[in-house]
């Protein structure tokens, strides 16, 4: 072999040995991209299952604060619908408070007439009475009135000789009668009345009672 001839095996040696340098080179090259790239694969799927988790978790809460937002809302207009009944409520208590005071008020107006009617009624009835008692004396004095009277009359047919006497006597008596007369009259006609307002008064109270 000729010296140029080995320097071109040398060179071909020498070129073969780099090629298998750098093919081996690019073989843990290769290798090692391939694993990073494995471990990427293995990072990028955690990483997409922890993306799905968060996207779940996030649709979670969503709906939680859409459910929240929800619930909010009706507890909202069921305090409304509270707060309106209550409303309502304190103004019919208003209205019944302001009626039962009216109807106290009417209520003690009319104790109050009813006793004044009951004491009219006793007044009347007292005056009834004694204007009874007063007639009934009066009717007695009439009625010895009249018993004189008769006496005289009787007494006057006897005794003659006392005629004038007799008739002066007997006109006063006759006079008497007649006034006796009148004021059993008038007496009569203020027990009439009494009476009369005695019945007007207890139907009064009848009508307030009711």
């Amino acid at each position: 072999v000729s010296v140029g001839q080995e320097q071109d095996v040398n060179d071909l040696m020498n070129a073969r040995a780099e090629l298998v340098q750098e093919r081996d080179k690019l073989l843990n090259d290769i290798t090692q991209l391939r694993r990073e790239l494995d471990s990427n694969s293995f990072k990028q799927s955690d990483l997409e299952k922890e993306i799905q988790q968060s996207n779940e978790q996030i649709i979670s809460l969503q709906e939680k604060i859409t459910q929240a937002k929800n619930d909010n809302m009706r507890e909202t207009k069921k305090r409304e619908q509270v707060e309106l009944e209550l409303k309502a409520n304190k103004q019919n208590l208003d209205l019944r408070n302001a009626e039962f005071k009216a109807q106290t008020s009417q209520f003690e107006t009319q104790q109050q007439e009813l006793k004044k009617a009951q004491q009219h009624l006793k007044q009347l009835k007292d005056d009834n009475v004694r204007l009874t008692k007063e007639n009934q004396i009066l009717q007695v004095r009439l009625d010895n009135s009249r018993t004189q009277f008769t006496e005289l009359v009787t007494t006057n047919e006897k005794l003659a000789n006392d005629c004038s006497r007799r008739v002066i006597e007997l006109k006063e008596k006759e006079d008497e009668l007649v006034q006796l007369r009148k004021e059993r009259d008038s007496e009569q006609k203020k027990k009439d009345h009494v009476e009369k307002r005695v019945r007007q008064v207890e139907d009064q109270i009848g009508e307030v009672e009711q």
